[in-house]
């Protein structure tokens, strides 16, 4: 189920509700209204939310280290009132919407929302002649060790016995992409660049700087 906690003023709430219902029709969701931000964050200590909806004027380093950093698989959405053209920022979960155009703005980031829900799919891999679940959502980046592949996760390690190219082709539909022969990164993750390092999940990792602008251009893309 998708769970959704929305802090806004009544009547941009209600809005808001209204045009969710619109297009989240086919989909299994439930939302929260707060009013206060410390309601949320005594909430969320509860109950796990994908989606958090909240007025811009919330968008402040304090918020980002309490609803974001901690929460990599949850989307964030801020409503404003201005034309903003945001360019990439340190946390690609983060959208923006303007409250004058509800409707075409929710529906613009729903495929975004989308490929959240599409990431709760489970990877069935071998251990030890074992077949075990692994959320896609949990795995933070796959490292190539030899003939083994060692799944970062949410969880801790996990190691498979698997060539990284088949890895790579079935795991490219979730949003991962090669960054180096080594590696294979889970594009939500990714929370800043530097010269030649790409960082996952606050974990440093060398990339192809051939690459640099095909990893930017792909996370910017999911958060169109």
């Amino acid at each position: 189920m998708l769970r959704i906690a929305i802090l806004e003023n009544e009547e941009n709430a209600k809005n808001i509700i209204f045009e969710l219902g619109e297009i989240l029709k086919e989909e299994d969701w439930t939302f929260h209204y707060f009013t206060k931000i410390s309601q949320l964050a005594k909430a969320q200590m509860e109950r796990e939310y994908n989606i958090l909806i909240l007025q811009d004027k919330f968008d402040t380093p304090r918020v980002t280290e309490g609803f974001i950093h901690p929460y990599p698989e949850r989307v964030i959405v801020f409503t404003t009132s201005k034309n903003l053209d945001y360019e990439f920022h340190d946390y690609n979960q983060i959208l923006y919407v303007n409250r004058k155009e509800l409707k075409k703005e929710l529906a613009n980031v729903y495929p975004c929302i989308k490929r959240k829900m599409k990431n709760d799919d489970e990877y069935f891999f071998s251990y030890n002649h074992v077949s075990v679940p692994l959320k896609i959502k949990e795995i933070y980046y796959i490292e190539k060790e030899n003939k083994n592949l060692i799944y970062h996760t949410k969880r801790g390690e996990f190691s498979e016995r698997k060539n990284i190219s088949d890895a790579e082709a079935y795991f490219e539909k979730y949003q991962f992409l090669r960054i180096h022969s080594s590696f294979l990164v889970n594009l939500q993750y990714i929370t800043k660049f530097e010269s030649d390092t790409v960082y996952v999940n606050q974990t440093p990792l060398p990339f192809a700087r051939l690459r640099r602008q095909e990893i930017i251009d792909k996370v910017r893309k999911l958060t169109k």
